[in-house]
This record gives C-alpha cells, structure tokens and sequence, in this order.
C-alpha cells in the first residue's frame, strides 16, 4: 500500500505489479507500506502517533487483505496469526 506523506486517512492498495506513478500518482510523494512496522511508522511519524491512529491503519490493512469491516476477537486473532 501507499499513502501520500501528508496524509493521515487514505491508504491506495496496490498489486506488486502495478505501478502508482504511471497511473497518476505525485512523483516522489508516495510512502510505501510494506509491512506492519511500516504502517506503525506512518502513523508515528505522520499521524502523531494517536492511538486512534494506529487502530485506523491496523484496521485499514486488514480489511485491504480480506477482514470484513466487523469481526470478533476469535476471528481477528486467527487473521493476524
């Protein structure tokens, strides 16, 4: 995933195939998400390190891989497994 480096509420999910520049994104303007200590960085470092910040992401990056918007506990559990 990116997200603009000014921006604290929208992520662009994207395959490893595609390419955010070519379909319009700001040159040079992206931060890449590749991984959940990446996400967390995001939020330390351009959210102000809310918590309501880190739930936003964690919940964002879930529901881009596949978790339905509500979920209990079990099934988030087993999903970050």
């Amino acid at each position: 995933m990116t997200a603009y480096w000014n921006n604290d509420v929208t992520l662009f999910p994207w395959s490893d195939a595609c390419d955010p520049y070519s379909a319009g994104a700001l040159d040079g303007k992206l931060y890449q998400l590749r991984s959940y200590h990446d996400a967390l960085r995001h939020v330390e470092h351009r959210c102000g390190g809310t918590k309501a910040g880190y739930d936003w992401i964690v919940r964002a990056f879930a529901e881009t891989k596949g978790l339905p918007a509500r979920v209990g506990s079990a099934a988030a559990k087993k999903f970050f497994a």
